[in-house]
């Protein structure tokens, strides 16, 4: 396989020491030129450099600042007052006071419910639904699932003792609420 040779300027010198000129049937080309206002003038002579350029300072001073009074404030001046008071005219935000609950009342709320199946009340009273709620839904899933247990013949004694449990934990976690309510912590 051969490959073209590259092609050699038919212009060029064969000797390489002059450049050769441009073919004449290609039009002259023109160099970017400045119109004749834009040209700079020509250096006087090489050997001087321009002088280095001086630079004074005034001969007389700037003139003295003027004092102005500062203008007067159409506010008073701010008082400081302690870490946590409000400014005078600024709004005072009351806290709002959440009642105490009684502990008597959500265990009361637990037991005479529960005595027919329905828990959670109490703990719905002490302000967490959502124990109470989870309490009457489970219950009742448990329910359900000892009336199926009664076809194997355990259902008398898995009822009972859901119902039990329920009967104990149901109270204490109202109890639990209504302290936690009463001390103020957040209740989730």
């Amino acid at each position: 396989m051969s490959y073209p040779h590259p092609q050699q300027d038919p212009w060029a010198d064969p000797s390489g020491a002059h450049p050769a000129p441009p073919p004449s049937h290609l039009p002259p080309t023109r160099s970017f030129e400045l119109p004749v206002e834009h040209h700079l003038p020509a250096p006087t002579s090489p050997a001087q450099p321009n002088p280095p350029v001086q630079h004074h300072p005034p001969t007389q001073p700037y003139p003295p600042a003027q004092q102005y009074a500062p203008a007067p404030s159409p506010y008073l001046p701010v008082q400081q007052q302690p870490y946590g008071m409000p400014h005078p005219g600024q709004p005072v935000y009351a806290v709002p006071v959440v009642p105490a609950k009684s502990a008597g009342a959500a265990v009361a709320l637990e037991l005479v419910p529960g005595l027919f199946g329905i828990f959670g009340i109490g703990s719905m009273y002490a302000g967490r639904v959502g124990a109470g709620i989870a309490l009457m839904v489970s219950y009742w899933v448990l329910f359900w699932i000892n009336v199926a247990l009664f076809l194997v013949g355990i259902g008398f004694v898995t009822i009972f003792l859901t119902w039990m449990v329920f009967m104990i934990v149901g109270p204490l976690l109202a109890l639990s609420a209504v302290g936690r309510h009463n001390s103020g912590r957040v209740v989730r």
